[in-house]
């Protein structure tokens, strides 16, 4: 909403004066003010002088005020660019916010980057992470991963750890869990604190654990190491019934395949507590 304010300078007023003048009317920083002449030609007032020399300044002068912003871009993971304006005094979170706000990508999984350096302290400003006009920051996403592997058709995919709890796929097992493995806490923040799955082959079995490695280890075009998965792998067949609906769960892509193919069922792997085991694949 646009304001009117006024102020009184004499010819030997400094610009410098003029945007106190305006901060102490309006609030707004002097470090964040930009003043320019409300005429065809909007001249700024430059650093040091005063008003005598402001020759396009007369009686009555008007002045536009706006908030100093400097462009940046963002570089997404699927090559998108977002082209953003802040203000040098706004801290990381800001960024985070207009990214969630355009893409969709919640704050707690955006990485940032500058250059080499991971931006990690999202109440700092712009100027204390050395971010001025047109930098170009990285985006990432932090993605912790449970690796399905289908030895049936020779595929393997990641979904974040995170969805993989919200979906109800696996069930964690976290410190504080009943003998039952029923979970004691809240639900809030169930992936925290995580130890193991129920559905994860227990370590004294080591006959299906030997198995099931052995399995991924011999799938043919497989070539699976299950303790080193590193990359996001788009799964391009399943042998599934309600396609549409796993298709909206996993966000991939399905092909079908003849129903009398023989195999074993779906295996999931934990690289971060390399626990694995054997799922239903309905």
């Amino acid at each position: 909403q646009e304001k009117e304010h006024s102020i009184v300078v004499q010819a030997a007023t400094t610009s410098e004066q003029i945007h106190e003048k305006v901060q102490n009317v309006t609030g707004i920083q002097v470090s964040r003010q930009v003043l320019l002449v409300d005429d065809t030609n909007q001249q700024p007032l430059h650093k040091g002088a005063i008003v005598m020399e402001m020759t396009f300044l007369a009686n009555q002068s008007r002045l536009l005020l706006s908030i100093y912003r400097i462009p940046i871009t963002i570089k997404c993971p699927d090559n998108q660019t977002l082209s953003l304006n802040v203000e040098p005094c706004d801290v990381l979170s800001t960024i985070h916010s207009m990214i969630c706000k355009q893409i969709g990508m919640p704050v707690d999984k955006q990485i940032l980057k500058l250059g080499e350096q991971v931006l990690k302290h999202k109440q700092k400003t712009m100027n204390e992470h050395g971010i001025v006009a047109n930098s170009v920051l990285h985006l990432e996403e932090d993605f912790d991963p449970i690796v399905f592997v289908d030895i049936k058709c020779n595929t393997l995919w990641a979904v974040d750890r995170k969805q993989v709890v919200e979906q109800k796929i696996l069930t964690p097992i976290r410190s504080g869990s009943g003998a039952d493995g029923a979970d004691t806490d809240d639900d809030e923040d169930a992936n925290d604190n995580m130890v193991h799955y129920k559905e994860a082959i227990r370590d004294s079995d080591k006959v299906t654990r030997e198995t099931i490695l052995k399995n991924m280890y011999e799938a043919p075009s497989l070539g699976v190491n299950p303790h080193m998965v590193l990359e996001k792998h788009q799964v391009t067949s399943l042998g599934v019934q309600e396609a549409d609906q796993i298709k909206q769960l996993w966000h991939v892509s399905l092909k079908e395949v003849r129903r009398n193919e023989k195999g074993a069922e779906l295996y999931f792997v934990d690289p971060k507590t390399k626990a694995i085991g054997e799922l239903s694949r309905q």
